[in-house]
């Protein structure tokens, strides 16, 4: 896999290097390329990581990140480093090549004109000037993830849906809460919600150690989607009876793929409690019958997930990995699900669950960032996992909803980890970490 690395140090402080004001995403297409710009620069080392969700068909894969690091005497260390992948055929290394001299030489631009930022007397707005000179304004609208928040309210979705006849409501239902979620959506729902199954439209098969909700490939995914009405350019606003555990999944796979979506605070309750007679009716019934739709297909962005090895180097490297379970299941006291008791050797246990608070919804941004960001102020890639990647979803949009960024999930999680008999466990109370 050719590798792109460029590095260079400049007179900081870092606020001077880039606007740490932002914590988003943002979409860029140009040359057939469409990507996906995480800016995670409340964190330390800042952070801004790039993916492909779509491009030229002999274009595989392609990813990168830039890291500020600040160091003594005011300096900061800017690295930069790129990786990506051709289609298999003859002409993969000549496009290889191409890529290499056109990474290194954009790459290089970049550089410049952050150097030569610092160096006047406005290097901020230089900066960032640069940086918003390459985003067309057709690609900052609404096909975007930055453009809607990861969690919202009543409030939020009444004024949306009044201007914006793109969204649609999406009612998540699972037969792990134990009983129909069919049913439970022909009981009551939000008006229009589409009714949508954790188990049959957002997770493969259980699959061994891939876990017991893998992700299904980028083609179901996308015939799931189209058989629900739900086109390349909708605005999807999930929910279900369960805190946000379930919807949380169907947010996360759209915003790692740049599509808008968010998660509604509060579910159905949070809709009633925030709303008159009038505005916050429900329905109850099979719900609409809607048209199928063409969807693009997206491959998932490896930037955005983990896997089994991926945990354990983290882990060997002193990085933050996060079990999203509850603590009793962390600490191996029960385990109702899978065979084995437990959690991954060094990680730590911050429970979904907590993200709440005892009226259902989500605690305040600062809240939820001090939650957070005791663990992994200084790791730019923590991981997150749960049972079977689903609560893990949960944990990742709390943390984008605090400003921290999207960690990477782990979906096979502990299911996936305990069915290869060679990795470890581990047992017992959480060993809170000392960080400066």
């Amino acid at each position: 896999m050719p590798i792109v690395e460029r590095a260079v140090s400049v007179i900081g402080p870092i606020d001077e290097v880039f606007d740490l004001s932002q914590s988003s995403t943002e979409t860029d297409s140009r040359d057939g390329l469409r990507t996906v710009t995480e800016y995670q620069t409340s964190r330390r080392p800042a952070l801004v990581e790039v993916r492909m969700v779509e491009g030229p068909r002999w274009f595989r894969t392609f990813s990168g990140s830039w890291h500020f690091t600040e160091q003594p005497e005011g300096r900061v260390e800017v690295s930069v480093r790129y990786d990506f992948s051709c289609s298999s055929t003859l002409l993969a290394p000549i496009m290889e090549r191409i890529g290499v001299w056109y990474l290194g030489r954009h790459v290089t631009e970049r550089l410049e004109a952050i150097v030569e930022g610092c160096t006047r007397t406005e290097p901020l707005d230089r900066v960032r000037r640069h940086r918003d000179a390459r985003v067309r304004p057709s690609d900052a609208g609404s096909a975007s993830s930055a453009t809607v928040p990861p969690v919202v309210d009543a409030a939020w979705l009444r004024a949306r849906l009044a201007a914006d006849p793109t969204v649609v409501i999406c009612h998540v239902g699972s037969e792990m809460a134990g009983s129909d979620p069919l049913l439970e959506f022909e009981r009551r729902h939000l008006p229009g919600a589409r009714f949508v199954s954790l188990d049959d439209q957002l997770a493969a098969a259980p699959a061994g150690t891939e876990g017991r909700h893998p992700l299904p490939s980028p083609a179901d995914f996308a015939d799931a989607l189209g058989g629900l009405g739900i086109d390349d350019d909708a605005t999807v606003l999930a929910y279900d009876v369960r805190g946000g555990a379930f919807a949380g999944r169907l947010v996360w796979m759209l915003r790692i793929l740049g599509r808008p979506a968010a998660l509604l605070d509060g579910g159905i309750e949070g809709w009633i409690a925030d709303s008159d007679r009038e505005n916050g009716a429900v329905e109850s019934g099979p719900g609409a019958v809607v048209a199928r739709v063409e969807r693009a297909v997206l491959d998932w962005p490896p930037v955005a997930l983990a896997d089994a090895v991926d945990v354990a180097q983290h882990v060997s490297d002193d990085g933050v990995v996060i079990d999203s379970r509850d603590p009793a299941r962390y600490a191996g006291e029960i385990e109702p699900i899978d065979a084995v008791a437990g959690h991954v050797p060094g990680a730590f246990n911050l429970a979904y669950a907590d993200n709440l608070g005892s009226d259902g919804r989500f605690r305040s941004s600062s809240e939820l960032r001090d939650r957070f960001a005791s663990l992994t102020s200084d790791d730019a890639h923590p991981i997150v996992y749960c049972g079977s990647g689903v609560t893990a979803c949960h944990n990742a949009l709390a943390m984008e909803h605090a400003g921290l960024g999207l960690p990477r999930v782990y979906v096979g999680s502990w299911s996936g980890w305990t069915a290869d008999p060679e990795r470890p466990v581990a047992t017992g109370d959480m060993p809170w970490p000392t960080r400066s």
